[in-house]
């Protein structure tokens, strides 16, 4: 485990694929939880923003059991989550969309809000989209959408669920340094990933395999680990 105070905590968690999984994500850093598909990646990010309760043991946040508590109220205690599968408002034009997410809730809207969303869509380069339907964008920009609204508020731990194919090259690395802000500003991203090449700049590197913690701690190490160049391995010959 990562040493000092964690921002999110796993106290032997267990649910669904997981079982008894313990891990500390640190403030001030990216923590990657790396898994091939079935390890319970997916379930990692449906527990900590509050859509799934464990079975067993304890989810915490900056030292509070939030186990119990749900979505609404862990989204307005910072927590953002960029699912695999965005899903934005239909009904709402992409400036629509962001605009709605950086005024959320009481303690986020007010004046402000407006030039946070433009600031987002330029940061984002969404400028040009920003009066089309979701409907009719490309997969790279629904996925720059999702981001936008997720960093439409300031968060204190963002949760990468898979960024997918869609992004690539300059783009991609663009969507990834704007959600890194959120460690480099003192608060966590948690990147959920399959085992291979990191992305990021991860300080820890929590490795599952059968719903089981396998490997933890400084990303140089888990990643030259004979465990993770298994799994790394593995997920080349099934594709």
């Amino acid at each position: 485990m990562p040493s000092g105070p964690a921002l999110v905590e796993f106290d032997r968690v267990g649910v669904g694929p997981l079982h008894e999984v313990s891990f500390a994500a640190p403030p001030g850093a990216v923590t990657v939880v790396a898994g091939p598909v079935g390890s319970g990646r997916t379930t990692v990010a449906r527990l900590v923003a509050g859509l799934l309760v464990p079975r067993t043991g304890r989810v915490l946040f900056d030292g509070v059991d939030i186990t119990d508590v749900g979505a609404p109220e862990r989204a307005r205690a910072g927590i953002g989550w960029v699912r695999a599968q965005p899903r934005p408002f239909a009904s709402l034009t992409v400036a629509e969309n962001v605009l709605v997410a950086a005024s959320a809730g009481e303690r986020f809207g007010g004046p402000d809000a407006p030039a946070r969303a433009v600031e987002l869509l330029d940061r984002l380069r969404l400028g040009p989209v920003a009066g089309a339907r979701p409907a009719t964008l490309t997969a790279a920009e629904l996925v720059r959408l999702e981001v936008a609204q997720v960093l439409a508020v300031p968060r204190r731990l963002v949760v990468v669920d898979e960024l997918g194919p869609a992004l690539a090259g300059v783009e991609r690395a663009e969507v990834v340094a704007a959600l890194c802000t959120t460690a480099s500003a003192g608060g966590a991203v948690l990147w959920l990933t399959a085992p291979g090449p990191l992305e990021v700049d991860a300080g820890h590197v929590v490795l599952l395999a059968g719903g089981r913690v396998v490997g933890a701690g400084p990303a140089p190490a888990v990643v030259a680990s004979v465990e993770y160049r298994t799994l790394a391995a593995r997920q080349v010959i099934d594709r």
